[in-house]
């Protein structure tokens, strides 16, 4: 198992730009918000932490398809029960349509792979937090899920599932609340 010192180690090995500190901060904080998530729900705190944190790790090496770069470089280098999450975080519901901003192109290296993998894994509440963080945190911390969509769909644009991505987000992080018994944003201060 990974420990998320060694995850962390993973994440910043080789860079330097500006761009590549700005998405390893958002990694970061995606991992330590899972984290504590995590703990609170009993679960295996260093496993969503470490989940969290490898996430967008294929930004290092294709930042256009970071999701299949991302899964390929963990499954290549012996990392294969973390794999998963460079695939499944972006897409909700088991829905390669499910995604905020643009859709995965189907020309895309790998979108066979990816779309039958999300299609075909059962989405465990380690999935459903670290999609939910992905979509709570930017480089610079914790944001509301309204803006951070916001901020996404800007940058990258809608498509005529947004709102059912949105939607689905919001209810999503509804369940997760539910579980806690209080707002996600009550971590905010830890982070």
């Amino acid at each position: 198992m990974l420990s998320k010192e060694k995850a962390y180690q993973l994440l910043i090995e080789g860079l330097a730009e500006p761009d590549e500190i700005r998405y390893v901060a958002h990694s970061k904080y995606v991992g330590d918000l899972a984290g504590m998530i995590a703990k609170e729900l009993s679960l295996d705190y260093e496993y969503a932490t470490v989940l969290g944190y490898l996430h967008d790790i294929g930004r290092k090496y294709e930042s256009d398809n970071h999701i299949y770069a991302g899964y390929e470089y963990l499954k290549n280098n012996g990392y294969e029960d973390y794999a998963f999450i460079c695939l499944t975080h972006s897409f909700l519901n088991n829905d390669i349509e499910c995604i905020c901003g643009c859709f995965l192109s189907p020309d895309s290296r790998g979108y066979r792979e990816v779309k039958e993998f999300v299609e075909n894994h059962p989405y465990t509440m380690y999935d459903k937090i670290i999609q939910t963080c992905d979509l709570l945190c930017l480089h610079s911390g914790g944001t509301t899920l309204e803006d951070r969509i916001e901020d996404i769909e800007q940058r990258k644009g809608t498509h005529h599932k947004s709102l059912y991505h949105k939607e689905t987000a919001f209810s999503q992080k509804e369940e997760i609340e539910k579980l806690l018994g209080h707002s996600i944003y009550d971590f905010y201060d830890s982070l």
